[in-house]
């Protein structure tokens, strides 16, 4: 039976509650360098990975930016074709009022007049009953 106050030991001794704890076994010759060395390199690894996933999403991020930009830059290119193209047929439209023939048809058909030597005359409308004997 075991006397109060006494604990296993790892090889399987008993020991009195008095008695001195037995030192921790030092490491083996470089096994401590070993371990430190195997920290280092997880913890490079890790600085590693999360800057490769830090510049992964930075990257990400442009591209769908630089995506948005260039559909804009599409819908602006074909603005500024449509407006190019109204912007021509507008410049077309003053060079054909400019003409004598535009002005001359203007001037007759709006404001009346005629050319020397034409004789005008006004066609009456019936629905308004111009016979003039009334």
């Amino acid at each position: 039976m075991r006397a109060q106050g006494t604990y296993p030991t790892l090889r399987g001794q008993w020991l009195d509650e008095n008695a001195r704890p037995v030192p921790p076994r030092p490491p083996a010759p470089g096994q401590g360098r070993m371990v430190r060395r195997y920290w280092l390199y997880g913890l490079c690894l890790a600085v590693v990975a999360a800057t490769g996933l830090f510049l992964h999403e930075m990257f990400r991020a442009q591209e769908e930016r630089m995506a948005r930009l260039q559909a804009e830059a599409a819908a602006l290119r074909a603005q500024l074709e449509a407006a190019q193209s109204r912007n021509h047929a507008l410049r077309r439209e003053i060079e054909r009022l400019q003409t004598d023939e535009y002005i001359e048809t203007v001037a007759r058909s709006q404001l009346g007049y005629v050319r020397p030597g034409e004789i005008p005359f006004m066609a009456l409308d019936p629905k308004q009953g111009g016979s003039g004997n009334d």
